[in-house]
């Protein structure tokens, strides 16, 4: 996306982008366009072509087989809402918190927040490293999101 993002400051022909301010949305608007035509049409990012990957749900049918099939809707779905609608909200709610005018008049939200956020910070890090302990020995999922959602990226042409 930060290629699309250049080529679209590049199109303006200034130095200053004028649309600076929304860079944040439109980092989000690029993501989703991206998995708009890759991941939501069962085709493999350009980055994944490059490297013959794409997203697949793989289960195990009961002769022991690996099966390939295409990501259901709820897998799409969920894969736009972690890679690109979590991250956004965590970035615009860690920026919200650097403010210090959002809770004068609520001491005590601040107090619950500021106590509640470095909590799930910290328990997401520990899920993503024991998740990443577990790729090491079994080699499955090679991020937390890919093992919530049960896709893993395999090779388009074996």
């Amino acid at each position: 996306t930060s290629i699309l993002r250049q080529q679209l400051q590049d199109a303006v022909l200034s130095d200053e982008w004028p649309l600076e301010r929304f860079a944040e949305e439109m980092e989000v608007l690029l993501q989703a366009m991206l998995w708009r035509y890759t991941v939501w049409i069962d085709q493999p990012t350009p980055g994944g072509r490059l490297q013959n990957l794409h997203y697949a749900a793989v289960k195990r049918s009961s002769t022991g087989q690996m099966a390939v099939l295409p990501l259901s809707r709820l897998q799409k779905l969920g894969f736009l809402a972690l890679w690109v609608v979590v991250p956004y909200l965590g970035r615009r709610i860690a920026g919200r918190l650097q403010l210090e005018r959002w809770a004068q008049n609520r001491p005590w939200l601040k107090s619950l927040v500021t106590s509640i956020v470095p909590r799930l910070v910290a328990v997401h890090s520990l899920l993503v490293a024991l998740n990443f302990l577990v790729f090491l020995r079994f080699g499955t999922y090679s991020e937390l999101r890919d093992r919530l959602l049960n896709i893993r990226l395999v090779h388009i042409d074996p």
